[in-house]
């Protein structure tokens, strides 16, 4: 599958065109076959297409471009688009003001030359680790299409749009695993970046606490480019920034807790291998005993964080239009309306006292977590239409996600299985602020798990 850097080279030499790039995104959008309709909720075929074509003519002039002018990408649909409404996959926005100005962070993508192709589908609200949708439809995993499996969520469109190869890099967000879990569940790359490190400006909130966008795409490399234009990095200095760290110098904290519990058949073996993979490559690979893994899992079930921001920001909405949400959605919002200040206030300190136990095990510049990203493989999607299967299958897409979440790191998910294999995510993960040396972990154990999928 293409990468950003592949795209920039061939477009930079002339051997393809912009609007060629463009011309293949809509018409995978289109196939009848595919997931298009679904994968999007809006398109920007006119504008793109117009993009594309002056890309190629100032090309073709001599005029000195970026190198990623010309590169289509999706964005989801809680970015704000100037002139459009944000739904954010949802019925209930949808006569909401139009936006006055795009988010900073699709503007920046933008301005580096890229061009939005459409908004992209997602749980309403982003509020689900399966990315059902049952307003705009469910887009389906690129694993075992005829049966149709969850595309894992919220981040669901953003995701089955690179899997499908409409575009190479997509734009989501990750509250509790919305980048990381469709990543997963589509054998691609999504990172989930250091709160903070991305502005906020114009993203429809889930948890103003937890929010993070964050770039999927076909590698690490793709993310890491577009991580660093996100974060407001020039693009001539983010293309050749990437350091691959070698094996003898990656040190992996496996942690011995229930994040290696109740895991599907496929995901435990696809795990082992991996380790297996990564030491005899030269990757130290400590098991550790973090029961704080556990403590977070059961302090989340109490009282979490997010999940309170979620309830004070929709109470009001759901008292007059709650009707008109995903039941799912509406479940789990209304679920949290016996959460009270100081049992989040108690969330918050063990939080503090988590994160610095979670410090002390990987100290090391070029140390990380590594679990597996998701406990299961994408469900049936005709397997969780009742709330009782919803519930119990919702969990599982995101407990092992969350805790990084919890501890306030950076993580990412890369495949770790063949094409045509169940999709099964590898995960690392580090502190915040530590998002660049994670990114030169992820590029020397990608290289080393590419080996095994072959």
């Amino acid at each position: 599958m293409d990468t950003i850097g592949l795209l920039a080279t061939e477009l930079g030499a002339g051997r393809i065109t912009s609007t060629a790039l463009v011309q293949n995104s809509f018409e995978r959008i289109k196939d009848p076959d595919g997931e298009g309709a679904r994968i999007f909720i809006k398109l920007h075929e006119q504008t793109a297409l117009k993009q594309a074509s002056k890309v190629d003519t100032q090309r073709k002039s001599g005029k000195t471009l970026s190198p990623l002018a010309g590169i289509p990408f999706s964005a989801k649909d809680l970015f704000d688009i100037a002139g459009e409404v944000t739904t954010a996959g949802s019925k209930v926005l949808a006569d909401a003001p139009v936006a006055s100005k795009t988010a900073l962070v699709i503007s920046r993508l933008e301005d580096a030359g890229m061009i939005n192709v459409g908004r992209a589908n997602m749980t309403e609200f982003a509020y689900s680790g399966l990315g059902l949708n049952p307003h705009y439809g469910t887009p389906k995993s690129i694993y075992d299409r005829a049966t149709g499996r969850c595309p894992g969520g919220s981040s669901s469109g953003s995701a089955v749009s690179v899997a499908d190869g409409i575009v190479s890099a997509t734009v989501g967000t990750d509250t509790g695993g919305s980048c990381r879990t469709p990543a997963a569940f589509n054998s691609i790359v999504g990172f989930k970046p250091s709160c903070g490190r991305m502005p906020s400006d114009g993203v429809y909130p889930l948890s103003v606490n937890f929010d993070a966008p964050g770039p999927f795409g076909n590698s690490v490399a793709c993310c890491h480019i577009l991580d660093q234009i996100m974060a407001g990095m020039n693009v001539t200095a983010a293309l050749p920034n990437l350091v691959c760290a070698q094996p003898q110098a990656i040190t992996l904290t496996v942690p011995q807790s229930i994040v290696l519990e109740a895991l599907d058949p496929e995901v435990a073996s696809a795990f082992a291998t991996s380790l297996t993979t990564l030491s005899n490559a030269g990757v130290r690979i400590i098991e550790a005993p973090a029961p704080l893994f556990d403590r977070i899992i059961e302090r989340n079930a109490i009282a979490g964080i997010a999940q309170y921001d979620a309830y004070q920001l929709h109470k009001d909405l759901l008292a007059e239009r709650g009707d008109e949400y995903d039941e799912f959605v509406r479940w789990r919002i209304s679920s949290s309306h016996n959460i009270t200040e100081e049992m989040v206030q108690e969330s918050w300190r063990l939080r503090r006292e988590l994160i610095a136990e979670a410090s002390a095990m990987i100290s090391g510049t070029l140390h990380a977590f590594a679990f597996p990203t998701v406990a299961i493989i994408p469900p049936k999607i005709a397997d969780v239409q009742e709330m009782e299967a919803f519930k119990a299958t919702n969990f599982h897409a995101l407990r092992n996600t969350s805790t990084l979440n919890f501890l306030d790191g950076c993580s990412i998910s890369l495949p770790s299985t063949a094409s045509g294999e169940a999709p099964v995510g590898f995960m690392l993960s580090m502190m915040h602020g530590r998002d660049p040396d994670l990114f030169s972990i992820a590029a020397g154990v990608e290289t080393i798990l590419q080996s095994q999928m072959k």
